[in-house]
């Protein structure tokens, strides 16, 4: 490796230097260093044996491979997702074992980066998985059919079907998706998974109904159940153009929004016409004036002003020496109005809805 760039320490200053190189003609070293690259974010992320690595890095070329093609910034958030459920180990065995290749493996063979894929690396590390995995990852290398005894596919984390058709009512016009939950309740409350399943086989099942049902409008409530994960959301509303999504649950939305607030006001800003006001709040005989007048006040806080401070509402999912601090968005005019108005009246005009004439 050129001394140079064994010197940098940082994933981001490997990128600043491939980039660097690529302009001045050195593919040798842009090559070189986004290799440095991904290992040093590798190492970051937690994946410290050769073979976890491999791996990792083998993820980092697919989205920068996709990031080229789609001209943006592409983020596998399925492969993630599942790498962190099962471990980057078993999630590579699970999806080279399927009898049709991934979506990753065909980007990285198009790109001229087989040896990236999953495929090459159980083959590179054969110790490390089954037999019956390095079988099929040297089958697929070798341009042959899945060995016998491979799972049929339906765990391609890239084409994801529901477990059978969902049935809805002749004159449903809407479909207001909101059974997902924060991700302190699935540490939590969801731990016994063959019970509840997972947050990403609950996300699959939605993806699954959502193309089943294309030219739908579709509201994602609660920010679409996730706001932990902007990416995972920015990919749904990227591969989704009838969804949309509203920002309702208080206490999540205060907790969550908070705790990533920079990149929570590029989203808002940047999904400013997919994204309308919602409360959760109901009415009961429980809920009193401070109960209510806390939500609102957070709301208001959280999106129309630059306040940092403490929150009213207590949030029971954490401890009450960790309590969150409200951190806001200050977001602009401009999508203040759409946020609080102009995105629900388009919204409801697709179904035939309209406030003309209304005082």
């Amino acid at each position: 490796m050129d001394e140079r760039i064994a010197r940098l320490t940082t994933p981001k200053d490997a990128r600043t230097f491939a980039k660097n190189a690529a302009e001045r003609g050195r593919p040798d070293l842009e090559t070189e260093a986004l290799d440095h690259a991904r290992t040093l974010q590798a190492l970051q992320e937690g994946h410290t044996s050769p073979a976890q690595q491999a791996i990792a890095t083998a993820l980092y070329a697919y989205e920068e491979a996709q990031s080229q093609l789609k001209g943006r910034t592409f983020r596998a958030n399925r492969t993630r997702q599942m790498i962190a459920n099962r471990g980057a180990l078993a999630a590579a065995e699970r999806m080279v074992l399927n009898r049709r290749p991934s979506q990753g493996y065909e980007v990285l063979e198009e790109a001229g980066l087989q040896e990236l894929s999953f495929e090459a690396i159980i083959v590179r590390f054969p110790n490390e998985f089954s037999s019956q995995a390095v079988r099929a990852a040297q089958a697929r290398l070798d341009g042959l059919p899945s060995p016998p005894g491979s799972p049929p596919g339906d765990d391609d984390v890239e084409e994801i079907e529901p477990t059978s058709p969902a049935v809805f009512d002749d004159d449903a016009l809407v479909f207001l998706d909101g059974f997902r939950d924060p991700d302190t309740w699935y540490h939590g409350k969801y731990t016994d998974t063959a019970k509840y399943g997972t947050r990403e086989e609950h996300y699959q099942m939605w993806e699954g109904v959502m193309r089943q049902y294309p030219g739908v409008p579709w509201v994602g409530a609660h920010m679409g159940g996730n706001p932990e994960d902007l990416g995972r959301l920015q990919d749904l509303l990227d591969r989704y153009p009838d969804l949309v999504l509203d920002c309702s649950a208080t206490r999540w939305m205060v907790r969550e929004i908070s705790a990533r607030r920079d990149a929570a006001r590029e989203f808002f800003i940047r999904n400013q016409d997919r994204i309308f006001f919602g409360s959760d709040q109901v009415s009961g005989d429980d809920r009193g004036f401070d109960f209510l007048a806390s939500r609102w006040w957070a709301h208001r806080k959280l999106w129309e002003t630059a306040f940092i401070g403490p929150t009213p509402i207590f949030d029971p999912d954490l401890p009450e020496d960790q309590q969150p601090q409200l951190r806001s968005l200050a977001l602009p005019d401009e999508v203040l109005q759409k946020l609080y108005h102009d995105n629900a009246v388009k919204f409801l005009a697709r179904v035939g809805v309209s406030f003309e004439g209304w005082g």
